[in-house]
């Protein structure tokens, strides 16, 4: 059986993970959208998408390592 806990414990997770990942692809999606915009060289809608999904999981993948360098120790 679950305790309230547990679910908050899970929740937190969740979001921590989701904030992790947006956080890195709204913010490299953005700053290449301004580059472009400032150069009058915008690319198509799948272009940006990627770039956002792609910046998304990297930014996840190095704040994942991070974390686990700091919990265990050196790597």
């Amino acid at each position: 059986m679950l305790s309230s806990a547990n679910i908050i414990s899970d929740e937190f997770v969740f979001f921590l993970t989701l904030l992790c990942f947006f956080v890195p692809a709204v913010l490299y999606t953005v700053s290449v959208l301004i580059y472009h915009i400032i150069k009058k060289e915008l690319k198509s809608f799948l272009y940006y998408f990627l770039s956002f999904i792609i910046s998304g999981v990297v930014g996840l993948a190095v704040i994942a390592f991070f974390g686990y360098t700091l919990l265990v120790g050196e790597v």
